[in-house]
């Protein structure tokens, strides 16, 4: 078949194209160091996402957006999904220019404006 894409666990056979490879070896559990780390670049990727949040005029303290008789979890879910679409937007217009680190950033703001925000 020609032009027939596959996604395969094995080597390509003779004459095919590879085009992208994914490590499929799972990752070792992290030692406390490693998740202390983690959890700091986490709560500096959170302070970056807000950071961009700011800088695209996105933030909840600039952007003006008043929800009028919603509950806070309607709010909270209209934040969340309003911070997806925005992602997908800015995924779909820069995906080429787009870092590692940038979709990481983006990500953490995603999660952040998820975060359920009563208690």
């Amino acid at each position: 078949m020609k032009d027939a894409v596959s996604i395969q666990s094995e080597p390509c056979a003779k004459g095919a194209k590879q085009v992208w490879v994914r490590d499929g070896t799972p990752e070792s559990p992290q030692t406390n160091e490693q998740l202390r780390a983690s959890q700091a670049k986490q709560r500096k990727d959170e302070e970056d996402a807000r950071s961009l949040a700011r800088t695209a005029g996105t933030d909840r303290q600039t952007s003006g957006t008043v929800y009028y008789n919603n509950s806070d979890a309607d709010n909270a879910r209209q934040r969340c999904n309003s911070a997806k679409q925005q992602a997908k937007v800015i995924r779909d217009r820069d995906w080429k220019r787009l870092t590692v680190e940038r979709l990481r950033q983006l990500d953490a703001w995603v999660e952040s404006e998820c975060k359920s925000k009563s208690k």
